[in-house]
């Protein structure tokens, strides 16, 4: 990967675009127009959406993430930091813990009591798609 990839450097990458989230390339979470996102064709060409509308898209894919079990953290203009709970494999643990004669149980009461969770900002760009980025945790 070449050092001129910053936090939203965007890619026409096989059939979508994608953006730079700070760890990976993703795939937008939301869009008004979601054909767009297969259309080769640079954004740069479009018209750009206004300040109130790009907040109402926003609001709308925070409304769906949160419907899916996501937490918001945080919200300013123009983004959203979301949480979400990380999943602990009961069955796995219930079973380790079997096999280790109940040693394991330790281990899985430690991640119970201590279950963190993963962060994610959500941004609009000037064109209604929101992407993505890696959030501090």
């Amino acid at each position: 990967m070449s050092a001129a990839v910053t936090v939203g450097t965007m890619q026409w990458k096989r059939d979508r675009w994608r953006r730079w989230g700070g760890r990976r390339w993703a795939n937008a979470t939301y869009s008004v127009q979601p054909e767009r996102l297969r259309s080769s064709v640079p954004f740069e060409r479009e018209p750009e959406l206004s300040a109130e509308a790009r907040e109402r898209i926003l609001a709308r894919a925070v409304d769906a993430e949160v419907l899916a079990g996501a937490t918001v953290l945080h919200q300013a203009e123009g983004a959203v930091i979301l949480g979400y709970p990380r999943r602990i494999n009961h069955l796995g643990h219930f079973l380790l813990t079997l096999l280790t004669g109940g040693l394991w149980g330790f281990v899985w009461l430690v991640l119970a009591l201590s279950r963190t969770q993963d962060r994610i900002r959500l941004d609009v760009d000037q064109w209604g798609n929101v992407w993505p980025v890696a959030a501090p945790r």
